[in-house]
This record gives structure tokens, C-alpha cells and sequence, in this order.
């Protein structure tokens, strides 16, 4: 599925889908998989709409929610009506953006946790000397700092989100997150 989201102008996620699901409700592609053609797909959408927002040709723009089963072969186009109630078009109510708890969540189909701490930025020198003082030699560019330890593989964002690749447990990963990133 994609839809292009223009604030103010078509209607919103939360237009389209007012309460998240309950955990454990629907189908993941932790649980049920993702035919890879479809990620391809999607993404090439994707680009060509943002493409076509970037450079104000809206005229062709989907409009609605493009829902493809490459499976059995549908495609459709959803056209839900922006809501006069809606918490986040209406009310500027953006509870996921504004959250109030660190987060953690497994990535599907990669054996990663990601970490999504409330409010961190990275000082780059603190944790470059940090590594450095174990005997870590951390790759480093303008986006993220990248390490190894034993077989565990940590992106940091400079923003504080970070992923921690080969681990399952989210309480393994908030641990090793406060032991080598936290300060």
C-alpha cells in the first residue's frame, strides 16, 4: 500500500486509519513474510510520486491509497475523505511523534531491535572515545556510527536511534544499548 500525503491538502494516516490496530491483530511480515517483488514495486511508487510532489506536478498524483497484491494480481485505489475530526489533520494531535517513553521494536526478517530513545542526540566525540577506550575502531559518516562487538553490530544515528543487529530480545538490546551508546 502507498498513499502521498500532502499536509493540509489530502487526507492523513491517521484519516485513513483514526486507532492503530491492537498488537497482535493483523498480519506482519514477521509473521506471514513479504513476496520480495512487492517491496520494489512500492518503492518505485513511491519515488515517482515524491518525484512528482518535489517538483509540484501534482496534476497525476495518486490520490487515495494504492493497494497492489502482485500475488493474485489487484490493484486498487482506496480514495478515503479527509475527516473533520481527526486528531492529528484536525486537532494537531501527534501523539506518535510526540511520545513520552523510549521505544524499542524488532524489525521484521532482519534479527534487529531498533532503539528509538526519547529526546538523545549522539555526541560523536563521546562516543568515539568511548569505543575507542574498549579497543572498538567504529566506522564513522555524516549519518551514522557503525561498531562491532563479538557478533553484534550497532548503528548509531545521530539522533540517539540506534539498530542492534543479531539480537532477538528487546530487554538485551535496551541493555546493550545503555552499556556501549548510553551516557
Amino acid at each position: 500500500m502507498l498513499s502521498p500525503i500532502i499536509p493540509g491538502k489530502t487526507p492523513c494516516f491517521r484519516c485513513f486509519m483514526p486507532e492503530p490496530p491492537s498488537s497482535g491483530t493483523i498480519d506482519t511480515c514477521d509473521t506471514i513474510g513479504v513476496l520480495n517483488g512487492i517491496t520494489n514495486i512500492i518503492a518505485s511508487y513511491q519515488s515517482t510520486e515524491a518525484l512528482k510532489i518535489l517538483t509540484q506536478k501534482t496534476k497525476n498524483l495518486i490520490e487515495g491509497l494504492l493497494y497492489i497484491d502482485i500475488w493474485d494480481n489487484n490493484f486498487e485505489v482506496v480514495n478515503p475523505s479527509k475527516k473533520s475530526k481527526c486528531k492529528a489533520c484536525s486537532d494537531k494531535n501527534y501523539e506518535f511523534l510526540n511520545r513520552k517513553d523510549e521505544d524499542a521494536v524488532h524489525l521484521c526478517g532482519k534479527n534487529s531491535i531498533q532503539i528509538n530513545p526519547l529526546n538523545k542526540e549522539v555526541s560523536v566525540e563521546h562516543i568515539m572515545n568511548k569505543l575507542k577506550s574498549i579497543g572498538v575502531n567504529p566506522q564513522v559518516n555524516s549519518f551514522f556510527i557503525r561498531f562491532e562487538i563479538d557478533d553484534i553490530i550497532f548503528t548509531l544515528f545521530y539522533d540517539g536511534r540506534a539498530i542492534i543487529k543479531n539480537v532477538t530480545e528487546l530487554n538485551k538490546a535496551k541493555s546493550l544499548y545503555a552499556q556501549y551508546i548510553g551516557y
